[in-house]
């Protein structure tokens, strides 16, 4: 999983820079997009299958650190040299805070509807991120925009 995530994070810089103009919301939407099936593959693989499981989350890893990486990189980029240390800092506080809520609320969805309720969640928020990275699929960077 975090093994293939740095390659995923490599990947997804690379990525954006060569083949998007620096544009850091398409590869962000793909990637989390992606992730979904990912999420599907890992989950409704039959008992027993080891080797299919381990490659499923190495794909999940790949896909879920490259969007983890860009999304400060695309806000440093939105906001220009000027505020790039307080919107690095915004994003770093509202992804900790997301991590300490999602783990209460994964849990509860768990505990209460079970494990295909947790992947069902799991998938539908790659999806609805995937929605929203999209949003600023044209979006440059301030340096590049003018």
């Amino acid at each position: 999983f975090e093994i293939l995530g740095i390659a995923g994070m490599l990947s997804a810089g690379w990525v954006s820079d060569k083949f998007f103009r620096a544009r850091r919301g398409p590869i962000m939407a793909m990637y989390m997009f992606l992730l979904s099936f990912g999420m599907l593959a890992f989950w409704l693989t039959p008992a027993g299958h080891p080797f299919v499981y381990t490659a499923a989350l190495g794909v999940c890893g790949f896909l879920i650190y490259g969007p983890l990486m860009l999304v400060s990189v695309a806000a440093v980029g939105f906001a220009g040299k000027k505020a790039a240390a307080t919107v690095s800092g915004f994003t770093g506080l509202c992804g900790y805070m997301g991590a300490v809520v999602s783990g209460a609320g994964a849990g509860w969805v768990i505990d209460n509807y079970g494990w295909d309720a947790g992947f069902i969640m799991f998938i539908a928020s790659g999806a609805l991120s995937a929605c929203c990275f999209a949003l600023t699929w044209n979006v440059l960077p301030r340096s590049l925009a003018k």
